[in-house]
């Protein structure tokens, strides 16, 4: 079937328009309104861009294009993703510190132990708890072993001497004590003596000091 010559204008025409429209679209794109006004030749349908978005009321019709559509519905929601690799552990915490200190006393040993200190309530995490005791034995020509032992829960860390003014003993001497743990929840150490002679001995100055750190590990050896 062939095209008239009226046709073959008009499709020329609205091609034209579409040429020109597609830069409008840009164009009303990127500005607040988001529409495209067109003219159409009332006799000829001829299309041409309407200039400041006006046509002439006697001789076209005005066309409106919205360059935006209306927004659509919401997606179904995607599918759970896969869980994430493990983040590496995070720097420790600030470090801490807890003492107690005992000047004198307990003025004279048993052969059953005594605790001698405690230090309690500080919060869980791990630590290195450090302790010391001075031991002093008899003036007289007498002497016994003493053992102090520093704990926390079921470890423990125990130093000895033998005290007195005899062969082979000290008069007065420091036992330092030391050890690292972990507490799980709130956490106390304690410092007990014991003497295994009826010599006398007492202690005086004993301190006990836990300090937090970030972790800490231990084991029993052999070599």
């Amino acid at each position: 079937m062939g095209i008239n010559r009226r046709t073959r204008t008009t499709i020329v025409a609205v091609a034209a328009v579409a040429v020109t429209l597609a830069g409008g679209i840009a164009y009303a794109a990127t500005t607040a309104a988001p529409s495209i006004t067109a003219c159409s030749n009332n006799k000829t349908h001829a299309l041409r861009v309407a200039v400041k978005g006006k046509c002439s009321a006697a001789t076209e019709k005005k066309l409106v294009w919205g360059v935006t559509g209306p927004r659509g519905p919401a997606g179904p929601r995607g599918a759970t993703g896969a869980t994430g690799a493990t983040g590496a552990d995070g720097a420790p915490g600030p470090s801490a510190a807890y003492s107690v200190f005992r000047a004198t006393g307990p003025t004279s040993l048993t052969t059953a132990a005594v605790t001698v200190a405690t230090l309690s309530g500080f919060p869980a995490g791990s630590y290195v708890i450090t302790a010391q005791s001075q031991v002093t034995g008899s003036a007289s020509a007498t002497g016994t072993d003493v053992s102090c032992v520093l704990h926390a829960e079921s470890d423990s860390f125990a130093a000895n001497g033998y005290f007195g003014t005899v062969p082979g003993g000290t008069f007065s001497s420091i036992l330092p004590m030391s050890l690292t743990h972990t507490f799980t929840s709130v956490g106390a150490a304690t410092v007990s003596c014991v003497k295994d002679l009826t010599s006398p001995a007492g202690v005086t100055n004993t301190r006990i000091v836990a300090t937090r750190v970030g972790t800490e590990s231990h084991a029993d050896v052999t070599g």
